[in-house]
Order: C-alpha cells, then structure tokens, then sequence
C-alpha cells in the first residue's frame, strides 16, 4: 500500500451505533496490536486456573 492509502480517512459506525473516522494506518496498527491483548487475557486466566498457558508469538508459529 502506498502512502496516500495509509494516511486515507475512512468513516464507520461501531457496534453501539457510533460514528467514527481513522487513518487506514491507524486501524491497521489497531489490528495489528489487539490480538496480543486478548492473548494476554487468556494466558492470564489460564495461569489463574493453575495451568501453563500455550505460546502464542507468530515467531514461534513460523520455526514449525
């Protein structure tokens, strides 16, 4: 993607009915980062339930 399609505004409306507008780069990097979060929720409550959570990093998925 070129620059100009990084920097482009793009208007949506969220799950509760409000309007927004990001940068095409803003909601990539949005992307990019949210699944670690949700990886930490879950390690995390594994960990509270007294079990050694899985790894998830990408690298170790493309050493298999």
């Amino acid at each position: 993607m070129k620059d100009e399609g990084l920097s482009r505004v793009v208007s949506y409306t969220s799950t509760e009915g409000i309007g927004y507008r990001s940068a095409v780069s803003e909601i990539l990097f949005h992307v990019a980062i949210h699944g670690g979060y949700h990886r930490g929720q879950i390690a995390s409550e594994t960990r509270d339930n007294g079990r050694e959570p899985l790894k998830t990093d990408f690298v170790i998925f493309t050493r298999e």
